[in-house]
């Protein structure tokens, strides 16, 4: 028998207070966990928060639809916050899910962009301007422009691997968030920076 369950068994008449006593223990015990996951997320969402929605813009959604998607990830996260997962794993279970959540939307075609087009606009909202003059605002939407063109020539798979590791992603951890071996996320990479060069 258990150290808690002799306790809580006990034959010597202190059954009740001991019991108690264990009750409050675990329940102390459960929510201190819950305070350190809860805790826990709340500094994964400081960390993924920009890049989360950096990739999510970049895949077409607008910027509130991006937020939206966010706020559901993070949801899911905290339902799920029982399972044990360490740091690095953990991002990429944020980027897929967020990911999936995007390509629900727009399989049932609930957003406003399309899926291949990235408008400029919406990652211009993105974009920190404050504190540029008027020349390297014009600068930085043209170059925005140049890059959107560029992404604009890639499949579907080849942007959203480029896009991920813009976002600091491991191919390892591209493969978990696309369901894509690793060697497979290699060869769309490099055929991403083949296309993204001029070649085909």
């Amino acid at each position: 028998m258990s150290p808690v369950l002799q306790l809580l068994f006990a034959s010597d008449g202190t059954r009740e207070s001991v019991s108690l006593t264990s009750v409050s223990l675990l329940a102390n015990a459960k929510l201190s966990t819950m305070k350190g996951r809860s805790e826990e997320i709340v500094r994964v969402y400081d960390a993924l928060r920009v890049s989360l929605l950096g990739y999510l813009v970049g895949v077409g959604l607008t910027r509130e639809e991006a937020e939206d998607v966010v706020q559901e990830t993070f949801l899911r996260l905290l339902r799920a916050s029982h399972e044990e997962r360490d740091e690095e794993h953990l991002r990429s279970w944020v980027f897929r899910v967020a990911h999936n959540i995007a390509i629900d939307q727009f399989r049932s075609g609930r957003h406003r962009a399309t899926l291949n087009a990235v408008e400029l606009s919406t990652i211009e909202e993105a974009l920190p301007y404050s504190g540029l003059s008027p020349e390297e605002r014009a600068i930085r939407q043209e170059q925005w422009r140049l890059a959107r063109q560029a992404i604009d020539r890639l499949t579907t798979s080849q942007r959203y691997v480029v896009l991920l590791r813009a976002e600091g992603l491991r191919y390892r951890e591209i493969g978990e968030v696309l369901n894509l071996t690793t060697p497979r996320v290699a060869e769309l990479a490099q055929r991403a920076l083949i296309r993204l060069a001029g070649g085909q």
